[in-house]
This record gives structure tokens, C-alpha cells and sequence, in this order.
């Protein structure tokens, strides 16, 4: 399942703080720590490359914090 599969055809733009915290929010009531810690580290790298390239202003999971502690 992917991080993005709830807004995947919505427009980047689109994605606010609210928005993606809850999809982190759904990946925590659903996945084991490690594995939403990792998907959100590479959702945040994603959104860091599109605000590279101009695709957005800024990263709207900057502020989004882990939960839990690793393995």
C-alpha cells in the first residue's frame, strides 16, 4: 500500500500539514514502528525532492514527527 494511495490522483498542491498527518496517523494505526518511521522518512524525502524542483513551496511533512521507538 502506498503512503499516498488515499490522494494519489489529487494534485500535489493539494497536500496540506493536516492531510499528510493523517495519512502518517493511518500508517501508525496500521503498520509496525520501523515500517512507518521508514515510510515516512521517504515520504518526507519525496516531498523534500518535488520542493527541489518547484512542484511545491514547501514540504508540508517537515513538521510531521515519528512515533515510537525503533527496534
Amino acid at each position: 500500500q502506498s503512503f499516498f494511495a488515499e490522494v494519489l490522483w489529487e494534485p500535489l498542491r493539494r497536500l496540506d500539514r493536516d492531510t499528510c498527518q493523517r495519512l502518517y496517523d493511518n500508517q501508525v494505526a496500521s503498520t509496525a514502528v520501523d515500517t512507518h518511521r521508514n515510510t515516512l522518512d521517504q515520504a518526507k524525502t519525496f516531498l523534500s525532492w518535488c520542493v527541489r524542483h518547484h512542484y511545491l513551496g514547501r514540504n508540508p511533512m517537515e513538521r510531521i514527527r515519528p512515533v515510537g521507538k525503533r527496534r
